[in-house]
């Protein structure tokens, strides 16, 4: 028996460090995407929520400034309407303009703004139309 050699069986359960590192590096770049997904999503629902509001406030100005009167009376309709809109704690800058095309055709062009965005609405009203 002289001449043989004992070894040990080493038992290799576990993980080395290597692969401990490169798995959480995998998941750290996953959890990354999905931080800046849900970044995204609440950017979108800010202004979903915004563009939401400004058509709240230009269908009413549309309601009670242009719509309730009588073709005659649109000549002094942007005289009326309000420079400066809040709604839900969201800023809206209004402009207004009327525009004749002829004795029987005119046109209001209402449009919202808040940060850099914009809604506008533009109206024809002809002599004798009913709305």
């Amino acid at each position: 028996m002289m001449g043989t050699k004992k070894t040990k069986k080493i038992d290799k359960a576990g993980f080395s460090l290597l692969e401990v590192l490169i798995a959480i590096s995998v998941l750290s770049v996953g959890i990354l995407a999905l931080a800046s997904m849900n970044i995204a999503s609440l950017r979108g629902t800010k202004i979903s929520k915004e563009l939401t509001y400004a058509t709240l406030e230009g269908q009413a100005l549309l309601e009670e400034h242009v719509f309730s009167r009588d073709f005659e009376d649109l000549d002094t309709v942007c005289n009326n309407i309000p420079s400066t809109l809040n709604y839900a704690g969201v800023s809206f800058s209004v402009q207004c303009r009327l525009i004749t095309h002829s004795d029987e055709l005119k046109q209001v062009i209402i449009t919202l703004f808040w940060g850099s965005k914009r809604l506008q609405y533009t109206i024809f009203r002809a002599r004798g139309d009913t709305l």
